[in-house]
């Protein structure tokens, strides 16, 4: 009879011991399985953030480059209308009524003077040129910044994975420990 009141308490004793355990067990599982969870939401916020993030990047990139290409249009006409293509002036016809010489640019009517080419016009196109170039320099500080989000998201998706895969491997472990208890 003291035999089987030993083997009695110390089964008791297993019994409580192995009930404390399923208890640890099962806590550490939510506990994982919460870690777990919390990782698929940030995941989600992350993915949803970087589509955000991309979408003001191709408005900002589609802005500056429709920017770039008005402003060289605009470049190109200020250019023609500033005569800055060097071209030599071709003399025009003189007025045969006026004179009975050869056709010379000289001999017209005193109102009619040459064009001359205005001297604020290298402003506008150096200002232009600098706007250009400004927006060059903005599109390509967005795709650095682009692409540079790109990698931390990619490194922070990469890495959220890795935790997924072991804490979903930590709790299989403790489901099976806890089964065993």
């Amino acid at each position: 009879t003291e035999a089987a009141y030993d083997k009695k308490s110390s089964l008791e004793t297993k019994i409580a011991d192995l009930e404390k355990m399923i208890e640890m067990t099962s806590n550490s599982i939510d506990l994982k399985a919460a870690e777990i969870s919390e990782m698929q939401n940030q995941m989600k916020r992350a993915s949803e953030n970087r589509e955000g993030e991309n979408a003001v990047f191709q408005q900002t990139a589609t802005d500056q480059r429709l920017t770039q290409v008005i402003l060289r249009k605009a470049l190109g006409r200020m250019k023609q209308v500033y005569n800055f293509l060097q071209d030599e002036p071709q003399p025009g016809a003189a007025h045969t009524t006026l004179s009975a010489k050869h056709t010379d640019a000289g001999n017209g009517p005193a109102r009619f003077t040459r064009y001359e080419q205005h001297v604020g016009g290298n402003r506008v196109v150096t200002a232009l040129e600098q706007i250009i170039a400004d927006s060059a320099a903005a599109e390509n500080q967005a795709i650095e910044t682009e692409q540079d989000a790109q990698a931390a998201y990619e490194m922070f998706m990469k890495e959220s994975n890795v935790a997924i895969t072991a804490g979903n491997k930590m709790v299989a472990d403790l489901t099976e420990a806890r089964v065993k208890a």
